[in-house]
């Protein structure tokens, strides 16, 4: 986290974690980064009617070319159906947005319309101060003026939990070797088992057992973690172990 005298920033974040879920409920927040998207009927008007109307749909969450990390910074909160009253303009789906904490949005530098999300203002607010990204694009324009915009607050992580855990299942030759390649802090990522209930995976290499698996679930659960070696130490038969550490 950037800078000091910044306390007032650091607490307004802690109430959103308090609040993730009525934000999930209220503005679309999305624990895992680029998840599946549940379509928005936009809302009809007399011009949906007119034959030969035609209008921008909606562009893809893939087709906006986000990334899950700018910089050391990685999506920390994401609003994919944040509702906006445009000018009169029709737009693009796919457009960059930028959106301004009393609650205008500009496109190509020029005003475009407003947006009424209390919580994203205060949060754009927190955000300019600690100078972190902040990435807007609008998703959907709807007959009526209105649209929605696919928001992405970057923020350099603060884990509250860490926990170093032993991967199993390493014993075969094409995974020592892979071993072999790894050094602590390269990057790793968990998943689900899809064989065995309630297991988690690590980047295709091994396992955790069942009581690590059980607080890495919680980790992937939480929708922002960050897994990486902690080290490759060799046994006794000179066969390597993998032992990873897990932050939320």
């Amino acid at each position: 986290m950037k800078g000091n005298g910044i306390s007032g920033v650091l607490s307004a974040r802690r109430r959103m974690k308090e609040d993730s879920d009525m934000a999930k409920k209220e503005s679309g927040f999305l624990q895992r980064f680029l998840g599946q998207m549940k379509p928005n009927e936009p809302q009809r008007s007399p011009a949906a009617s007119v034959p030969g109307a035609s209008w921008p749909k909606k562009a893809t969450v893939l087709s906006l070319g986000l990334s899950p990390k700018i910089g050391e910074c990685r999506a920390r909160y994401i609003f994919k159906d944040l509702e906006a009253a445009f000018n009169g303009n029709t737009y693009e789906p796919g457009v960059p947005v930028t959106l301004r904490s009393d609650g205008s949005i500009v496109i190509g530098g020029k005003p475009a319309g407003t947006f009424s999300h209390t919580q994203v203002q205060a949060m754009l607010r927190d955000w300019h101060i600690l100078g972190d990204p902040v990435v807007a694009h609008l998703l959907q324009m709807n007959q009526d003026g209105t649209g929605i915009v696919y928001l992405v607050f970057y923020a350099e992580p603060v884990y509250e939990k860490e926990r170093c855990c032993k991967v199993f299942g390493t014993e075969r030759a094409e995974k020592q070797k892979t071993l072999l390649s790894l050094s602590p802090g390269d990057e790793l990522y968990l998943d689900e088992s899809v064989d065995i209930p309630g297991c988690v995976d690590v980047s295709d290499i091994g396992f955790l057992d069942s009581k690590d698996s059980a607080w890495a679930l919680d980790a992937l659960d939480f929708g922002l973690c960050e897994v990486t070696v902690s080290s490759v130490e060799p046994d006794e038969q000179d066969r390597h172990s993998l032992t990873v550490r897990i932050q939320y």
